[in-house]
């Protein structure tokens, strides 16, 4: 099991003193359905987690109370100590089924105090009988296509966030995942039909409890991210990340939501202000790839080269030869629209590779072929810019 998840590093894992432990633990996820990835990760925090602790012994019972402290770590991100949070959690009900597991409530009163202290909190300070009288919501999002088939770690940690609404007291068929959002920004420049969803349960009164990872999740601009404040204090809903519970009527609360949204969109800002610098540097050296016209390819090596089809390049060229002629763009399109002679295009929506497709000639492809300088031989990077208003070029023009 070891050797066919870890191929490169197998020998790390067999050579642990708990290396009976990973196997097993291995082979239980994969009863449970875990994917591959995902079931690498949870191996892989396993074995960092019993080689930090010293009172874990390979093959003998274990305490709960131990097992929690092996997974607490220190001086990593939030997101990664929720990842070996849940990480134990599985670990302990792998334990717990294979019968190795010595529950708090029989190893440690003083921790059997606090988890009751916790929950007399939960139940009278933050979620009442009111709040679990309606429906609980989770919120799932991720920005692009691409994190969604790359990053499914990050998925299926949100979609888990069902157990965290079940152990504050909502039954599971009142519990309600959200996810058309997957593949979708928060950043408001996209309609989200999820997120419009959720709040339209929140202004209906069916919402009770709303939970997402963070805050970045729900939105990552303050319009929406307010607006989901504002009618979750209306309608007191409660709303959780990985870590606590705020109530949005509650000042200091309300506080930290607010601090929670505007680092969210600054933080969006400094990621697309990095890669935009990295971007034009790049640019800078003429090594950034940009997207060329029909007219021109990428062979094997990365090299710009004509465009091997010959009837590509025959369109092309009596495009510039009627050019000449004419001395009209507009008289070139007549005369192709005249002998139904369509023009080459390749659309650059969507992933690569992008294919040439035949459209009907008008004014703005003519136009785009004969002012287009990858065809004179130019490197060309920012000829477009948007800043808050229309795409313009080289003149900026504020939305109205």
């Amino acid at each position: 099991m070891l050797r066919d998840l870890f191929p490169r590093h197998h020998e790390r894992y067999e050579k642990s003193q708990f290396c009976g432990e990973l196997a097993a633990f291995a082979g239980w996820l994969t009863e449970q359905g875990h994917l591959r990835h995902p079931l690498r990760l949870h191996v892989y925090r396993l074995r960092e987690a019993l080689g930090r602790s010293d009172r874990l012994q390979p093959g003998a019972v274990f305490h709960e109370a131990d097992v929690r402290q092996a997974f607490v770590v220190s001086g990593v991100s939030a997101q990664t100590k929720y990842l070996c949070e849940c990480t134990g959690r599985i670990f302990i009900r792998f334990l717990a089924a294979t019968g190795r597991l010595i529950p708090i409530e029989q190893s440690d009163p003083a921790s059997q105090l606090c988890r009751r202290y916790h929950r007399i909190s939960l139940r009278y300070g933050g979620v009442t009988a009111a709040h679990r009288g309606k429906l609980a919501y989770i919120y799932v999002r991720q920005s692009s296509v691409n994190q969604v088939r790359h990053h499914q770690e990050s998925t299926e940690l949100q979609y888990r966030l069902v157990d965290r609404a079940v152990a504050l007291g909502w039954p599971h068929e009142r519990v309600h995942v959200i996810d058309e959002d997957l593949g979708k920004s928060g950043a408001g420049t996209v309609d989200r039909v999820g997120f419009k969803k959720l709040i339209a349960e929140i202004g209906l009164g069916n919402a009770g409890l709303v939970i997402s990872l963070d805050a970045s999740r729900l939105a990552r601009n303050n319009r929406d991210w307010h607006q989901l404040l504002d009618l979750c204090s209306l309608f007191g809903v409660i709303i959780a990340d990985g870590e606590r519970l705020y109530d949005p009527c509650a000042y200091h609360d309300r506080l930290l939501l607010g601090l929670s949204g505007i680092m969210s969109e600054a933080e969006l800002h400094q990621i697309k202000q990095r890669l935009h610098q990295g971007e034009r540097q790049k640019a800078a050296r003429g090594e950034l790839r940009l997207p060329v016209p029909a007219g021109l390819a990428h062979d094997r090596s990365g090299e710009i080269i004509l465009n091997p089809d010959e009837q590509v390049q025959a369109r092309l060229g009596l495009v510039f030869a009627k050019f000449r002629d004419l001395h009209s763009a507009r008289a070139v399109m007549r005369y192709l629209r005249t002998n139904d002679l369509p023009l080459p295009v390749r659309p650059v929506l969507g992933p690569a590779p992008h294919d040439v497709v035949w459209r009907q000639a008008d004014s703005p492809r003519v136009l785009s072929i004969l002012q287009n300088p990858a065809y004179a031989g130019a490197y060309v990077y920012g000829r477009r810019r948007v800043d808050g208003g229309r795409i313009s070029h080289g003149v900026y023009r504020p939305k109205t």
